[in-house]
């Protein structure tokens, strides 16, 4: 029996395309990563718009899942 649901998407193209950028954070200093190609599970994304620091967890349809830091 197949199901109708989608699973989640560990990576996505182009985190800009959501207001999102790549970065890492040496020692509580935030700063961007060169390679802003792709977003991998895990890693850490900073809102363009407020700042904010969040953990990508996966794609589901158009939208970035995401968990607070």
């Amino acid at each position: 029996m197949l199901s109708n649901n989608t699973s989640v998407m560990a990576a996505v193209t182009t985190p800009s395309r959501w207001s999102y950028e790549v970065v890492n954070v040496f020692f509580g200093t935030v700063r961007v990563c060169a390679n802003q190609a792709v977003a991998m599970k895990g890693d850490l994304l900073r809102d363009m718009d407020d700042g904010s620091v969040v953990e990508f967890i996966g794609r589901d349809g158009d939208t970035l899942i995401v968990k607070e830091m």
